[in-house]
């Protein structure tokens, strides 16, 4: 059947541990540029990557990369939480500019 998730990958070797950090943050909702503050990469990069990782997930977009990922067991709750103590202190920062930027907008 088209799309069906049970024919993309069944496994979490499919993705290096740098690829889950990149999807892990897509996860939590994350926009590319906010993705590279917190990596310390360039947005070029974190595109590049999310592509790479579509493409190994056989995923047309974020959303269905994330559930496919979700579905398999390649990220779960405990791995987001690894992931956001990993990176609080920059995850802090950009929170706090889009919590900041809002009220200045309002």
């Amino acid at each position: 059947m088209k799309g069906e998730i049970q024919n993309a990958a069944p496994e979490a070797s499919i993705l290096t541990a740098r690829e889950i950090e990149y999807l892990s943050l897509v996860a939590m909702g994350f926009k590319n540029i906010e993705i590279a503050d917190i990596l310390s990469v360039t947005n070029s990069t974190v595109k590049k990557t999310l592509e790479n990782i579509f493409s190994k997930l056989n995923a047309k977009n974020r959303t269905y990369a994330v559930t496919t990922a979700f579905v398999h067991r390649v990220i779960t709750s405990q791995k987001l939480s690894e992931i956001f103590l990993r990176y609080k202190n920059s995850i802090e920062k950009i929170s706090l500019v889009a919590v900041n930027s809002w009220f200045d907008e309002k």
